[in-house]
């Protein structure tokens, strides 16, 4: 089992992957919620392909970083 640790507000989260896939973004129908102005509605997925996890771009407006990094 894996598990996702992100920050809402300063505070700490987690989210169980319990699926292949998990979709991210700012809509609450995404998995995991990131209520901020620059998290597109449906930013990114993250994927278990092949027993290896994968973050894609959804098209977002800003792309994505991973710990303060641009990642293509």
């Amino acid at each position: 089992m894996y598990q996702l640790f992100y920050e809402v507000d300063g505070r700490p989260q987690v989210y169980t992957l319990l699926k292949d896939e998990a979709s991210i973004g700012r809509s609450s129908e995404n998995d995991v919620v990131l209520n901020d102005f620059s998290v597109s509605r449906r930013h990114a997925m993250l994927k278990n392909e092949k027993g290896s996890w994968v973050l894609k771009d959804n098209n977002s407006t800003n792309g994505i970083r991973i710990n303060g990094r641009a990642v293509p």
